[in-house]
């Protein structure tokens, strides 16, 4: 894949009329190089996929890129299981740790009521708190996430007992209306595991779901065909039974539905950790693994690569902290912070995960050769308190899969203010454009002079969609049933925002999906956020402007642009009043370039968001959880206004 950086423009690659010139290499204008041809956006839904940019909370930046021509795909293990296992309670290992580190070890009477044995525990508390997985706020929230930063699926781990239908299906619907929208959200690959119960699942599902048309445009696919993952498990094995003859038995088929079953699919197996036994084997091309404990990871014969966040080789990830083990086996696993020049672990970079940044780039580093890579995870969040699932750890407390900050594998964001926040998110997001970039791109914005209540005047203005649909409110237990999660911070859905400049002035154009509400004294009502980049100014997260602080006013009116005041503070000074008009679904704002620090109106660009009804305006993290953020959280859309 080249570096080069294209300037298109807007107008004309929506209209796909004529291939536009390239202008420069590695973010230089006006060198040349190579052409390309305006089909490289096909909808709006996806240039603004395009068009999104992000700097994470540790200066690390990704640009607007040309990643909707890719053909590589990346999935995201994902876990629909939260609400399913946790009837015990809720019980918090970091918490444990940090407050009663000796009930967290018991293994006897003392730890029945704090950290019961067998119970399941969550590592640390999400940022959407201890969500059910059949939350459809927090089912919105996710997609809403994974369709801005290019996910192609949700490889879901129906490895254990249940196959979580209610779930699914709310999940699915969801895929569905992102769709119908013209969004490309996720897909679906369910990953089956070895043990009876999973293997007794296979068929029933086929048989609710895959067979049921209406759930047809929901499944990952290859030529045609969706996408299964079963295992096949070692067929050396003296104890191995075939499992397209385990499912004919548990499912009394005939010969008959068992060919059309192997006909409706293609397969995948199932690929272990622990079935690699050396560190350059050979994958199969149709293995597919959930992690892989060597490095570089194996990529298999079909170009399949496995990244994870932290990887743990010692079956235990607890083992890396146990009192009784520490000394030895810190060093067995590998934590976020895992560093594979000193091959030991290392605390300090734990928050810029620096494994995980290593694990992409043996994908990245293999583009001839890998075109899909699979991440894991997202939102495992828990492990079972067991004694018994490793002989090495026979009679101590042994958490598997999950265990604290930096022995975890989770990219979603946490709630706990010193924890890694959104970091993994955006690095991830980061590395995904950077596996799907076919071109760095710039797409150069219009230029008119638009009246502010003229809709028609408006056509030259580049378009940024945001999912609509989203603004919900939140009423829901959380996973074991004991709270009520509530959030009314709901208001005004942006739908569209469009942005158009005449070498004077700064037209933004917001619509919504219903008509705007304004709430009186209220600060948080559409606030625009603005980054002049490349500006010196003082910021806050990187904005220096925002606008509508002040309550906006109906009809033609003004309204407010302020400045930050202290760089990294949430504090703002008056710039000037500027023109506004508010009607219905529809505000606009005019500003003079001259207001914020443009002196070059032919070659500028700005990094902006909308958002309305954030309780804490001031708290970054607040923009993924609250109201309406167009885009979501911290990422923002590029506007240029070109040469």
């Amino acid at each position: 894949m080249g570096n080069k950086r294209i300037w298109i423009s807007w107008a004309l690659a929506l209209s796909m009329l004529t291939p536009l010139a390239a202008c420069g290499e590695s973010g230089k204008t006006g060198e040349g190089g190579e052409s390309i041809g305006v089909n490289a956006i096909d909808n709006q839904y996806v240039a603004t996929v395009n068009s999104l940019t992000a700097t994470d909370a540790l200066g690390r930046s990704f640009n607007e890129a040309l990643v909707s021509d890719s053909n590589n795909k990346v999935g995201l293990f994902y876990w629909i299981w939260h609400g399913e296992h946790t009837s015990a309670g809720i019980f918090n290992i970091s918490e444990l740790l940090e407050n009663e580190p000796d009930i967290l070890w018991e293994t006897g009477v003392a730890c029945k009521e704090k950290s019961p044995i067998n119970a399941t525990h969550y590592w640390a508390e999400p940022l959407y708190g201890y969500y059910s997985s059949d939350d459809p706020w927090v089912i919105k929230k996710h997609l809403e996430l994974f369709t801005m930063s290019g996910i192609d699926y949700l490889a879901l781990d129906l490895t254990n007992l249940l196959t979580y239908d209610d779930t699914l299906e709310m999940l699915a619907a969801e895929i569905q209306r992102l769709q119908e929208q013209g969004w490309t959200p996720p897909t679906i690959l369910p990953i089956f595991g070895m043990n009876v119960h999973s293997r007794k699942n296979i068929y029933p599902f086929y048989e609710k779901f895959y067979k049921n048309p209406k759930y047809d445009s929901v499944w990952f696919k290859e030529n045609g065909k969706p996408v299964l993952c079963v295992d096949f498990a070692d067929t050396a094995s003296p104890a191995y039974t075939d499992i397209f003859e385990d499912i004919k038995g548990h499912a009394n088929l005939t010969d008959d539905q068992v060919n059309e079953f192997k006909e409706h699919f293609i397969f995948r197996n199932t690929l272990w950790p622990y079935q690699h036994n050396e560190k350059y084997d050979e994958v199969e091309p149709d293995d597919m693994s959930w992690i892989d404990w060597y490095y570089p990871q194996h990529i298999s014969g079909k170009g399949f690569i496995n990244v994870s966040v932290a990887q743990h080789p010692a079956y235990a990830f607890s083992a890396s902290e146990h009192p009784e083990f520490r000394d030895i086996y810190y060093n067995r696993n590998r934590g976020r912070g895992w560093d594979y020049t000193t091959e030991e672990n290392s605390y300090r970079n734990v928050l810029s995960g620096l494994n995980l940044e290593n694990q992409w780039k043996t994908a990245l580093d293999n583009l001839d050769k890998v075109d899909e890579v699979m991440v894991t995870g997202w939102n495992e969040w828990t492990a079972a308190k067991l004694t018994t699932y490793h002989s090495a750890y026979q009679g101590y407390v042994q958490f598997a899969d999950q265990f604290n900050m930096e022995f975890s594998r989770d990219l979603e964001m946490m709630a706990d203010e010193d924890g890694y926040g959104d970091n993994f998110y955006l690095q991830n997001m980061r590395n995904t454009r950077a596996f799907k970039q076919t071109k760095e791109v710039a797409f150069v914005g219009g230029k008119a002079s638009p009246a502010l209540d003229n809709a028609a005047e408006w056509e030259k203005g580049r378009t940024y969609l945001d999912i609509s649909g989203e603004v919900v409110e939140r009423n829901h237990r959380n996973t074991d049933g004991s709270e009520m999660y509530v959030n009314t911070t709901n208001r005004n859905d942006v739908v569209s925002t469009q942005m158009v400049n005449d070498g004077k002035y700064l037209y933004i154009r917001i619509t919504t999906l219903d008509d705007i509400v304004i709430e009186q004294g209220a600060q948080n009502n559409l606030n625009i956020l603005l980054s002049v980049v490349g500006s010196n100014a003082p910021a806050w997260e990187g904005y220096q402007f925002v606008l509508n602080r002040t309550a906006l006013q109906s009809g033609l009116s003004k309204t407010s642009l302020e400045k930050v005041k202290v760089a990294g503070r949430y504090e703002f000074e008056d710039v000037a009043t500027v023109d506004s008009y508010l009607e219905g679904k529809t505000l606009c704002v005019k500003i003079p370039l001259k207001k914020l620090g443009i002196t070059n109106s032919k070659n500028f660009t700005i990094d902006f968001k909308v958002a309305d009804g954030i309780s804490d305006p001031s708290n970054i993290m607040k923009y993924y959880v609250d109201g309406e953020s167009a885009p979501v959280g911290r990422l923002n859309y590029r506007y240029n206004a070109g040469k």
